[in-house]
């Protein structure tokens, strides 16, 4: 998968294409669920925190923000949306280190026989990054 094949994409910035290209050749797909260890929990709660107040925070005041990230953006609670069979994570990790996130639901999950999964929608919930590495194409990769 080579993102700079495409045309207008990112324009015609070689550094950008350049960026583009090392970003995708050095990431690491990986499942989290409800046995996902601590240290990788706590960094996933970071990228949801960090990226979900750089990318919505200036529609919020900062007292509403504030109490939304305190209230529901917390251990417990991603924990807990760990657990749900219905979730389904994948991390996105560079270098060692978690930079995003996807977070697909399918309802009725896995314990639904083959023929009403498929009639059953999923959907995506989430697909966040750290905001240094939104814009690099790692979702594309994430999707794919």
């Amino acid at each position: 998968f080579d993102l700079v094949d495409h045309p207008g994409f990112f324009g015609h910035d070689q550094q950008v294409e350049t960026r583009v290209e090392k970003a995708v050749l050095d990431i690491q797909l990986n499942k989290l669920d409800a046995t996902t260890d601590a240290a990788t929990a706590e960094a996933l709660l970071n990228v949801l925190k960090t990226s979900f107040v750089a990318t919505f925070g200036h529609n919020y005041p900062p007292e509403d923000l504030a109490h939304y990230v305190e209230r529901c953006l917390t251990l417990p609670a991603l924990q807990q949306e760990l657990a749900q069979p219905d979730n389904h994570f994948v991390g996105v990790w560079q270098q060692g280190q978690l930079v995003g996130m996807v977070k697909q639901v399918l309802p009725g999950g896995k314990f639904l026989p083959a023929t009403v999964r498929a009639k059953t929608p999923a959907y995506l919930e989430r697909l966040y990054f750290l905001p240094s590495h939104q814009g690099l194409g790692l979702a594309d990769v994430a999707m794919a």
